[in-house]
């Protein structure tokens, strides 16, 4: 039975070796749409194909995913995300900056709305939320309504401040932070499950240096002037998590994110400290379809790239767009789009109710199967799998 089972693993071996071909994973940004790369991930587990990837590129929650599925198998993955990962992680306002500003336009909110925003639950939160995090949301979207509803103002106000979170190289406040965003990664992310994964990592960002006009001259002739940092390379753990806080930092929502002088960028030191965005804001040269460290890449043959808008939404998009065989370097391209919108931003990308988050998982891994069966590929055999945990 031994020298059965010897032979059996040894003959897997040599056919996977035979066989053997490298995939690049690219992860897009969308906040709470993340959680439907958590079903993607999941399917191309049982698929047998994340054995196979080599490199993994991601803009903002997409960073983060990247991170979290090379230090962490698809079942821990899927239980950060449907446990933990939830509005205190991602929407918790810094009370520094906001409380006035909440306070200010609750009250005028009150005051020009009249009775509507008096009532208990105006906007339907979910019941599953605690009332701490109903108020929250509830002020935000107070706010929100009433910035709306007073016009040029408040308008010109919001521009005037964002053209100075962009243009200044000083660092910016937000509304909301993010501790415990923060202890999630510190808890399940380092340098050393990095380099132990075999995997090279990328996550991208935005220098906040005030050179936004060539940003977007760049973005607009498609040239790519976003910044790319291998995690696997950087000199320690919390570099890695500040990259990853750098590439999710949208601007106004998120503070920007100084990272140190002793980043590695390219293979080498970049010897100054900046203030970064989040690196998929498009309209200033973000890329949020990180494709480039996998196009690149000789250890990539296919690449699996997993988008967080249909494609009718992204047809629709005036920055959006799919990847083309010009961008991926000639290699095969795999790609898997939602089969239905995952929502705007209210709906989706700040909507990290447990069931949305549960939907989301379970959409990835059915459109993700269907597009690999689709491709040939079947989901790995029992054998297989028995083979692959003894040997």
């Amino acid at each position: 039975m031994k020298k059965l089972l010897s032979g059996l693993a040894l003959f897997s071996l040599c056919v996977t070796a035979f066989f053997a071909e490298g995939f690049g994973l690219v992860l897009s940004g969308g906040g709470a749409k993340g959680a439907y790369e958590v079903g993607v991930w999941k399917a191309l587990e049982d698929y047998g194909i994340s054995d196979k990837i080599t490199v993994i590129s991601g803009t903002s929650v997409g960073a983060l995913n990247a991170a979290l599925f090379a230090c962490t198998d698809s079942g821990e993955a899927e239980t950060l995300w449907r446990e933990e990962v939830g509005y205190s992680s991602f929407l918790m306002p810094d009370t520094s900056t906001f409380s006035e500003v909440a306070a200010f336009a609750v009250r005028s909110a009150k005051n020009n709305l009249g009775e509507r925003n008096m009532q208990d639950n105006p906007y339907n939160l979910s019941p599953r939320l605690s009332p701490v995090e109903s108020e929250l949301l509830r002020q935000l979207l107070d706010g929100v309504t009433f910035i709306a509803d007073t016009g040029l103002g408040l308008a010109k106000g919001t521009v005037h401040s964002l053209t100075e979170y962009i243009f200044s190289e000083a660092h910016s406040d937000g509304i909301f932070e993010r501790d415990a965003l923060k202890a999630i990664m510190e808890k399940n992310i380092s340098l050393d499950k990095l380099e132990k994964s075999g995997i090279d990592v990328y996550a991208t960002a935005i220098p906040k240096d005030g050179f936004l006009v060539i940003n977007t001259l760049g973005w607009l002739f498609g040239s790519d002037s976003v910044h790319y940092f291998k995690l696997n390379e950087q000199l320690n753990s919390t570099n890695v998590n500040d990259i990853l806080m750098a590439s999710s930092a949208f601007p106004l929502v998120y503070e920007s994110t100084r990272l140190s002088a002793n980043i590695i960028e390219n293979g080498k030191v970049v010897g100054r400290s900046y203030e970064y965005i989040d690196g998929g804001f498009e309209s200033v040269g973000g890329k949020n379809v990180p494709v480039l460290p996998a196009a690149k890449s000789d250890k990539v043959d296919k690449i699996i790239v997993v988008y967080l808008k249909s494609a009718e939404e992204i047809s629709n998009s005036y920055t959006s767009r799919r990847v083309d065989e010009y961008e991926a370097n000639g290699k095969e391209l795999i790609e898997i789009l939602p089969s239905k919108s995952l929502g705007d931003f209210v709906d989706g990308t700040i909507n990290f109710d447990p069931e949305n988050i549960s939907q989301l998982i379970d959409l990835g891994y059915s459109d993700a199967c269907a597009v690999l069966e689709e491709k040939g590929y079947s989901k790995v055999t029992k054998l297989k799998r028995f083979l692959k945990n003894v040997f």
